[in-house]
């Protein structure tokens, strides 16, 4: 009877412990999950909470990912996690991430691209340099001097505007990065940048440099400047676009008589037909399209050239700026008739009204990302220009019209 008694009780203890058991092993593998996050949308570093059961509260162990794109997790509960928005990230599902298991949230975060703008305020005494992202604006230098800001580039985190800046006698190129000076002549001569490209460590620069009696088209790659023309006629280079191992420039040289609109593939020449002026290059995959405009002996004309085959754009008076996106071509630029200006941009030749005015203005930058449009210029307001971008048509003023200003450039990412 002793006998049954202990068996009994060993047999218990042993369901007990494999009951235990499978508790344990319940717990250990208890799967996470998404519940919700919070905000739904934003911009990159937006902060985000996820909401959900069952994290690791050792903030490594969880990868989350906006859309691939994998961002930082800052603290860590079991129950909700603080991240911030990659840069790079588009819209999407968020994922996580433990061991080997992986959970997708419901709904997709909305990415709001953020918008570069580069361009000129006047202080009150001079014209000052700066760059608005997101509608936030950043002097690029102590304000004493006349300086404009000409171009904008965005790699990663680091912001890449190019302008000019006054020494007192002389105008100085140069970029800055993150707000830091790079002088790319010594203020001897007169120097301008207008445009800034940036393909992994490289930075180029595309301008021009007087030699005393001409101006010479060049550019500069980090610093070191490659010229484009022999000084012996006036050039100027306005734009530069970087595929692969291949550097483009836009621009115009004249040829004794008149400027002529050309382009510089590797420093080769590329004469475009009938042209001015060339003020905006981008190569899409083997296509060069390159913006600009011509005179007819009564008239300027706004045309782009793909592979040096022009196209008119309806009566316009000159193209500024062009943009390729998958198999559209968008190119900014105005018009004028009569005493009006009219704003605009066409998408594959076809027309869309940005504003007119009897007073002028202008647009300089085009730029697209998913089906949105951006563009970039100035309007009047009240007594003085406003520097402004519109998106789809919708402005959005970067100054307040109390003194004159203009955006000459504009980047989305």
């Amino acid at each position: 009877m002793k006998f049954i008694v202990c068996a009994k009780s060993v047999l218990l203890l042993a369901v007990l412990l494999v009951f235990n058991s499978c508790n344990d092993d319940d717990s250990s593998t208890a799967s996470p999950s998404i519940t919700g996050f919070s905000p739904t949308e934003g911009t990159e570093g937006t902060i985000v909470t996820i909401n959900g059961k069952n994290f690791s509260t050792v903030t490594s162990e969880n990868i989350v990912k906006f859309n691939g794109t994998e961002a930082t997790v800052t603290a860590a509960t079991a129950t909700a996690l603080t991240v911030t928005v990659p840069i790079g990230t588009t819209t999407g599902k968020i994922t996580i991430q433990l061991g080997t298991q992986t959970i997708t949230s419901l709904n997709d975060f909305v990415y709001i691209p953020s918008v570069y703008v580069a361009g000129q305020e006047y202080n009150g005494t001079n014209g000052v340099a700066k760059y608005w992202k997101n509608g936030i604006p950043t002097s690029l230098t102590d304000e004493t001097k006349e300086s404009t800001a000409t171009s904008i580039f965005v790699a990663g985190s680091d912001i890449y505007v190019a302008g000019n800046e006054s020494n007192g006698s002389k105008t100085i190129a140069k970029y800055w990065k993150n707000g830091a000076v790079v002088n790319l002549t010594d203020g001897s001569n007169a120097a301008y940048v207008e445009s800034i490209f940036v393909a992994g460590n490289d930075v180029y620069v595309a301008g021009y440099e007087s030699n005393g009696s001409r101006s010479v088209a060049k550019y500069w790659k980090n610093g070191a400047a490659v010229e484009l023309t022999d000084g012996t006629q006036n050039a100027k280079a306005t734009s530069i676009f970087v595929a692969g191992n291949d550097v483009y420039v836009a621009g115009r040289e004249s040829n004794g008589t008149n400027a002529a609109a050309k382009y510089w593939k590797n420093g080769m020449g590329v004469n475009l037909s009938d042209g001015l002026v060339a003020n905006s290059i981008f190569v899409a995959g083997s296509d060069v399209y390159v913006a600009g405009y011509e005179y007819n002996e009564t008239d300027y004309l706004a045309k782009y050239w793909k592979n040096g085959t022009a196209r008119y754009l309806n009566d316009a008076y000159s193209a500024t700026s062009i943009f390729v996106a998958g198999s559209d071509v968008y190119v900014a630029g105005y018009q004028h008739k009569g005493s009006v200006t009219t704003c605009k941009y066409w998408k594959n030749e076809v027309s869309v009204n940005i504003y007119s005015s009897s007073s002028g203005g202008g647009l300089s930058s085009i730029f697209v990302i998913g089906s949105d449009v951006y563009v970039a210029g100035s309007e009047l307001a009240g007594d003085y220009y406003a520097a402004k971008y519109w998106k789809n048509g919708n402005a959005v003023s970067l100054t307040d019209g109390t003194s004159h200003a203009g955006a000459t450039a504009i980047y989305v990412k």
